[in-house]
């Protein structure tokens, strides 16, 4: 269903400054503000040329746009590729540069960008020379230090995190040598549109300001479910891979049905980290399956949760929550490289496959920015082991009757990053 547009008077003080000044802009908002939302309008208005860069690839492909590593030909070990001429005048030639979900950008890249764009205008100046608008709530997840989870009780100071806390203060882009607060106009969207308990949204507002309330916590902690009572539709939110595979996998092995396995199929050397699903899925009729693309006519969407009821041929029967079914075919994604401004786009590898997952548990970290109807959480030993993974992990609710506790919430899991505190106190 499509949301109604609530513009409140900070979304059109965002709205004032993006078209009527070159003032760069850093927005941020409290979780179900429908930044998303209200962004999408911006841009089907706007008269300005941009261009919009995530940090992450899952969150690009959703909205089909680019990292700002394949965008920008920056690799992994931090060397950067040659750039086609076409791209080159494309950015010159554009006004706006919006780098979305840039609590997740790490100061060596955000430096990298600025050694990017100055490379190619051949400008001295930081990478402010064009208007840029930074989007996301610092007061959610940390950007990650290392490539593999780590968490309280496994953390091991590698090589590459110590290479980076030698050159940088901390992790933040605001802690990198490129980024200058002055020249940044906050915008903060306070208007909830998500939640639509109140008692949620104060508990969340709370939270989010590290106050450790025991009124708020007497209140999240009436939602403590048996294990029986537990709703079957409902998704675990869990802090680590390691415990969201074995609940998938449990989950699984219970089901006393058909078991179905979907094998992609891969044309040339298209990479491991970047595959937009498994590989190999393994199912049984009847389990939760979560999708992980947008189908083109909009039948069903990134991240919805369904049941899988059959498998004919090359198709599975899946059905929603509501009850409306559908018969879901593969989808085949393809890696290109720009040509021009006109999209013309050279396939470098291809990727088919089911686009879903296993739907019965999902990490904290790639919960962020998604909205579920039934959320199970489980504050389990050393559960939250970085700043704002219990406000990140609840604000996936949408109202606090469909949020169930398997265990009580304690005042150690309300934490926040103190650089972060520092930054948003000055």
């Amino acid at each position: 269903m499509k949301k109604e547009i609530k513009i409140d008077q900070n979304w059109l003080d965002f709205l004032k400054t993006a078209e009527k000044t070159k003032l760069n802009i850093f927005l941020t908002w409290y979780a179900g503000t429908w930044k998303s939302t209200l962004l999408d309008y911006f841009k089907s208005k706007t008269k300005k040329k941009f261009i919009t860069l995530w940090t992450t690839w899952v969150a690009a492909k959703n909205v089909n746009w680019y990292t700002i590593h394949s965008f920008l030909g920056i690799m992994k070990d931090g060397k950067i590729k040659w750039m086609k001429l076409e791209k080159k005048e494309y950015i010159k030639n554009s006004d706006w540069f919006i780098i979305d979900e840039v609590s997740m950008l790490r100061a060596d890249l955000c430096d990298l960008v600025d050694y990017v764009l100055r490379k190619i205008t051949w400008c001295n100046e930081l990478f402010w020379w064009k208007q840029i608008i930074f989007v996301w709530d610092l007061l959610q997840l940390l950007p990650v230090l290392v490539q593999h989870e780590l968490s309280e009780w496994e953390k091991v100071e590698t090589e590459e995190y110590q290479k980076f806390i030698e050159r940088y203060s901390w992790r933040f882009f605001f802690n990198s040598n490129s980024y200058d607060k002055d020249k940044f106009k906050i915008v903060n969207l306070t208007k909830v549109h998500r939640q639509d308990n109140q008692e949620l949204v104060n508990a969340l507002n709370l939270i989010r300001s590290w106050l450790k309330n025991k009124d708020i916590l007497d209140l999240l902690n009436s939602r403590v479910t048996k294990k029986e009572n537990l709703c079957k539709k409902a998704i675990y939110i869990w802090s680590t891979n390691r415990i969201v595979d074995t609940i998938n996998r449990e989950k699984i092995e219970s089901l006393k049905t058909e078991k179905i396995t979907l094998k992609a199929i891969i044309q040339w050397d298209y990479p491991v980290e970047d595959y937009p699903a498994d590989e190999w899925i393994n199912l049984k009729v009847w389990c939760r399956i979560m999708f992980t693309n947008n189908h083109k006519d909009w039948l069903y969407s990134n991240w919805t949760l369904w049941t899988l009821i059959w498998k004919d041929w090359n198709k599975l029967i899946i059905d929603s929550d509501d009850w409306y079914e559908v018969e879901l075919e593969k989808f085949t994604s393809v890696n290109v490289i720009w040509q021009d401004e006109i999209w013309e786009d050279i396939i470098w590898w291809t990727f088919t496959q089911f686009p879903i997952k296993i739907g019965h548990a999902i990490t904290i970290h790639k919960s962020q920015g998604k909205t579920f109807d039934n959320v199970i959480i489980d504050t389990w030993y050393s559960w939250c082991f970085e700043a704002w993974m219990l406000y990140v992990a609840i604000s996936r609710c949408t109202n606090l009757e469909w949020m169930q506790l398997v265990r009580k919430i304690k005042p150690s899991d309300i934490f926040a990053d103190e650089s972060v505190k520092k930054y948003l106190s000055n």
